[in-house]
């Protein structure tokens, strides 16, 4: 699944993930393979601060974002919750 937005199984909306909004273009046909590979430290260090090691703050608002989807999704609509 790719993608983000309603139809999507983990990336619903655009805020919850920093690589949503990144422009997009076409790809030539047929693929060719490099001459060769350069790693790029700085960018394999900015994608695994980013990616698979996400600080506290980020950590709680997705968990939280997570646990308030499940409940509202529970609410029939047009029910309030308000007493």
């Amino acid at each position: 699944n790719i993608g983000f937005d309603v139809n999507a199984t983990n990336t619903v909306t655009t805020r919850e993930n920093p690589f949503a909004c990144l422009p997009v273009k076409g790809v030539d046909f047929p693929l060719l393979e490099p001459p060769y590979v350069i790693r790029d430290s700085r960018a394999d260090h900015f994608t695994q601060r980013t990616l698979y090691e996400p600080g506290l703050a980020f950590r709680l608002f997705r968990k939280l974002s997570y646990i308030s989807k499940q409940i509202f999704a529970r609410v029939p609509y047009g029910v309030s919750t308000v007493k």
